[in-house]
């Protein structure tokens, strides 16, 4: 067996290229382009909402009852509601209520997620195991089933899937589930 020490010198004196795991991950985004146009989408909602009374053109709550149904047109560029309130001020206020929505659900299922891990890492043993299968259970029933069996539980009807109702209630408590377990 013969090494050759001429080329093994150039091969060590070769640079190497240094990177860590946060220039790897830009780098690897910053190629993805739905990533890109993603997160610019996000950053535009997220501005829009901020600075979303120096942008609407009138107030959410501003009516005109002689403007209703309004086309689009110059002064109200999406229309006006049946109460005459300027759709693209209420849709540019909606994205405060939307992106805090969000963000709620998004903080509420973090903290869930991380106290149940905690609590699985650290008991570890049967009580991880048991608490792992709840999860395997909770990922094999579809959303709609387990609302579904709610709502048979609590006797509640679909009809009365409104805002301060059982049903209301239980679809938002699948809405704050859905990014935790579905």
């Amino acid at each position: 067996m013969k090494i050759r020490v001429k080329e093994k010198e150039e091969a060590s004196k070769a640079k190497v290229k240094e990177t860590n795991l946060w220039k790897d991950a830009l780098y690897r985004l910053m190629r993805n382009r739905m990533a890109i146009i993603g997160a610019v989408i996000v950053i535009i909602l997220c501005i829009t909402a901020i600075f979303a009374p120096l942008v609407a053109p009138y107030a959410y709550d501003e009516g005109n009852f002689w403007n209703n149904y309004a086309k689009p047109g110059e002064e109200y560029w999406l229309g006006a509601d049946f109460m005459g309130r300027d759709l693209l001020s209420r849709i540019i206020y909606g994205t405060r209520v939307s992106l805090s929505v969000g963000l709620m659900g998004a903080t509420v299922s973090f903290a869930i997620g991380i106290a149940y891990g905690l609590i699985a890492g650290y008991a570890g043993g049967k009580v991880d195991n048991y608490m792992m299968r709840l999860v395997d259970i909770a990922y094999g029933v579809p959303t709609l089933l387990f609302i579904i069996l709610l709502m048979v539980y609590f006797k509640s009807s679909f009809a009365s899937i409104q805002p301060g109702t059982l049903g209301g209630m239980l679809s938002s408590i699948d809405n704050a589930l859905g990014g935790m377990f579905f």
